[in-house]
């Protein structure tokens, strides 16, 4: 009977072992999402994170108050002389539309921000790569269809959900497409005293508005962020308006302000230079 040698069975299967080991196959490309760093032979199953085929856009603003940077409790003087200064400035603004150098649009998704004073960057979706926008266009206020939903529907992180102070009416009207409040004072003494206040809640289908032309004019790059600069002057807003004796509108009560406020809104959103 031949006797089995432990020892030499032992280190034949280290042997093996070791060799099936150093000759391991998988991805060693630690760029790679399925990296194995046991492995010590590519065997070309490496995976990789595809790369985006879209460039996303930020409208960027510029906040002022007639030419100056916009600063809440700032004074500024209305068409008609009055000393007058914002506490509240918040504007809807969504559904941007693009336009190549030929006149076509370019397709882009639905999209709403809610912008004021406060922030300057907005993320607004995406775009595909490799696309020149020429013009674009933007919708104050929102579409019929979001106008009838309901706040509570979408996250609390969207610009449609609830909000404090709030931009819903919370009835069949829908959302308030810009909220501006502050003070003014009416009696000419240089302060601002009980009462002396101006309030202008515009919203409604009738009071959306459109920014149609703006000359954007970019390249989309694969993977980069785009940058649309504009500059809002805040003021603008209530040109033309005699706040001393015209300062209070929820739209429904005083329409014919809401709508003098709706019409200068485009006015007040520019290409920054």
């Amino acid at each position: 009977m031949k006797t089995i040698n432990i020892k030499n069975i032992v280190l034949l299967s280290s042997a093996v072992l070791l060799v099936g080991t150093s000759c391991k196959k998988g991805c060693t490309d630690p760029n790679a999402l399925n990296y194995d760093d046991s492995a010590k032979k590519m065997d070309n199953s490496c995976e990789y994170e595809e790369e985006s085929e879209e460039s996303d856009i930020n409208l960027k603003f510029y906040h002022e108050l007639d030419g100056q940077s916009f600063a809440f409790n700032q004074n500024f003087t209305d068409d008609f002389g009055n000393m007058c200064t914002f506490t509240r400035a918040e504007m809807y603004i969504s559904n941007p539309v693009y336009w190549d150098d030929q006149g076509g649009e370019i397709a882009s998704p639905a999209e709403y921000i809610l912008i004021s004073p406060d922030e300057t960057t907005y993320p607004l979706g995406t775009l595909p790569q490799d696309t020149h926008v020429h013009t674009m266009d933007l919708t104050i206020g929102v579409d019929s269809v979001a106008n009838a939903g309901d706040p509570a529907g979408y996250s609390a992180d969207h610009a449609l959900a609830y909000q404090t102070p709030s931009m819903h009416w919370n009835w069949n009207s829908g959302y308030i497409f810009m909220a501006i409040e502050g003070h003014v004072d009416t009696s000419g003494n240089g302060l601002y005293e009980a009462g002396e206040d101006f309030i202008m809640h515009v919203g409604m289908n009738s009071m959306r508005r459109e920014v149609v032309g703006l000359m954007a004019h970019f390249n989309t790059v694969e993977g980069q962020t785009h940058n649309i600069e504009l500059d809002i002057n805040w003021a603008e807003l209530v040109a033309g308006i005699n706040l001393k004796t015209d300062n209070s509108s929820h739209t429904m009560d005083n329409m014919s302000l809401a709508a003098a406020v709706a019409n200068n809104a485009p006015n007040a959103i520019t290409i920054h230079p």
